[in-house]
């Protein structure tokens, strides 16, 4: 089974999405080359030749069960804070802060390996991803790491987490949830009636979906009493990444630590926050020069589901390039080696105050790729394609029982095909970019241009200049018009270079003599177009 799930990577503030295979202990323990118990002693940030910003993390070792890094382990994980300011925050992948406790499955590079998988805590003497004691743990993986015929079947019962309060008579009774179904990250709220809550205030939580049985705390609870709580469907930090409430069970435990039984709840999608300001994004392939056909048509249709939508979105095709991830303007998606095991493609974007301007997406070499077709092995472009640019609207995975058909489900497997959005999907890309919205991007270009003078026959100089403070790009025309508006020459560019410059344009004039207006135009990314008359002179002697 394979995980779809968000990483952010910011430069200068967030990286989005990654899509993870899915690892029991027993399978991390077999990937990993170095297998780790211990205390986190110290972390710092690097940024490699090839651009990636990692933490290193220094770990005092208490027990190697695989490989030998001696008293003290050095590995890394995506992301960091750079001395420039430059912060790398990655969801989905762990965090690691010098006293904790903790597990560490590493790759032959020294990557954590498959995300936030590759760490579990030791908390209160307990793993608590599983609720085992360490040495539980330990007799685990080392029986994980026998040879094959004498190992048990990592496909046998799990071990239970950590026991919880149980419902006691006369503890809290869910009787309804209005409404039943609210987004997460959009300050949705909810009203939770019932009894036996307390007059103090406890926990609502919700599924997270991770093995059915992680959640998320709400941490906006305006109001709590005995019969009545209200609070905001909660993303959030689970175990130090990012997280989201999904559609399942929800729990309201009291101060006294009483849990209710589950109820149903539903969540349609998750924002994370972030926005295009100018909802056309250009992304261009990089198909690494295999299957080239295959691949530009899978990604391509990716794209189109979400356009289909009629959002105030768009992804524009712009064709194939060379680049691959960095920072240089384009949105690039792209095959490439070196990503940690365990990740099959990875989603980032660069925004900063809240605003996103690029984005990238790497498919791993490590893995086959396809169309997801039965008994072909593959992983599915298109799916992946799908979901991954999902990541660049700020949707968040979601884990739940009930998100399974979603193309924003977190969850998936080799030969699983989720191409089809959801209501929830849609519901999610017409939340942040809502039909006819535009954005947030309202405003034409400023236009302008300078008089000129020139003798008929000789050759003059325009100077014009077409420039969005909010837009990546701008396309640009300038006509030579007579004052009545007839244009007696003209010339344009598609969308470019959005700078605040003068640009020119040389003219061999054939015109007769008199006083002809040069009119500028433009269009940002967003639509909106605008033009300057009548300030600028075309003067032929």
């Amino acid at each position: 089974m394979l995980v779809f799930l968000l990483l952010t990577l910011l430069l200068p503030a967030a990286a989005r999405a990654t899509t993870l295979e899915h690892m029991s202990v027993e399978q991390l323990a077999r990937h990993a080359t170095l297998i780790v118990e211990g205390t986190v002693v110290s972390t710092s940030v690097e940024q490699t030749a090839g651009g990636d910003v990692r933490t290193a993390v220094r770990l005092d070792v208490r027990r190697a069960l695989k490989g030998a890094p001696g008293a003290v382990a050095t590995f890394y994980v995506p992301g960091g804070a750079l001395p420039d300011g430059t912060e790398v925050t990655v969801a989905a992948m762990p965090v690691f802060t010098p006293g904790d406790e903790c597990y560490a499955f590493v790759d032959v590079r020294g990557w954590v390996i498959a995300g936030f998988q590759g760490k579990l805590d030791v908390m209160d003497g307990r793993v608590a991803e599983s609720g085992e004691r360490p040495a539980a743990m330990n007799r685990r993986i080392e029986a994980a790491l026998r040879p094959a015929g004498s190992r048990p079947d990592a496909s046998g019962p799990r071990p239970a987490p950590a026991a919880r309060s149980p419902r006691a008579p006369g503890g809290p009774i869910i009787a309804s949830v209005t409404p039943n179904e609210a987004s997460a990250g959009t300050d949705s709220t909810i009203v939770i009636s019932g009894s036996g809550f307390g007059a103090r205030e406890g926990l609502v939580e919700f599924t997270y979906g991770n093995d059915d049985v992680a959640r998320i705390v709400a941490d906006d609870v305006p109001s709590w009493s005995d019969t009545r709580i209200e609070c905001a469907v909660p993303t959030g930090v689970i175990k130090r990444y990012a997280a989201s409430a999904g559609s399942g069970p929800m729990w309201v435990t009291t101060a006294a630590g009483a849990e209710s039984a589950p109820f149903d709840f539903s969540v349609p999608f998750s924002y994370g926050g972030e926005k295009w300001t100018n909802p056309r994004v250009t992304y261009y392939l990089n198909t690494s020069g295999v299957d080239d056909a295959r691949r530009e048509s899978l990604v391509d249709a990716g794209t189109a589901a979400w356009n289909a939508v009629g959002s105030g979105f768009a992804f524009v095709d712009g064709g194939r390039t060379t680049a691959g991830l960095a920072k240089d303007g384009k949105n690039v998606i792209s095959w490439a080696d070196g990503l940690p095991a365990g990740v099959i493609a990875q989603s980032s974007s660069t925004a900063n105050g809240g605003i996103i301007s690029e984005a990238d997406v790497r498919y791993s070499n490590a893995y086959g790729w396809g169309d997801g077709a039965p008994g072909s092995g593959t992983m599915d472009i298109q799916s992946i394609a799908t979901h991954e640019v999902g990541h660049w609207l700020v949707l968040d995975d979601l884990y739940g029982p009930g998100d399974k058909a979603k193309v924003m489900y977190g969850f998936g497997e080799a030969e699983w095909v989720t191409r089809v959005l959801a209501p929830g999907d849609i519901a999610g890309i017409e939340w942040i970019y809502p039909q006819g919205g535009g954005g947030d991007d309202v405003v034409g270009p400023v236009c302008a241009a300078k008089n000129a003078t020139v003798k008929r026959g000789k050759t003059v100089k325009i100077y014009f200049s077409v420039y969005d403070e909010q837009s990546a790009q701008v396309s640009s025309q300038v006509d030579i018009t007579t004052s009545a508006g007839v244009v007696v020459k003209s010339w344009s560019w598609d969308y470019g270079e959005n700078l605040d410059v003068w640009w020119t344009v040389k003219y061999t004039c054939r015109l007769p003599k008199g006083a002809y207006q040069i009119v500028v135009s433009g269009e940002d990314l967003a639509g909106n177009s605008a033009s300057e008359v009548g300030r600028a002179t075309l003067t032929v002697k």
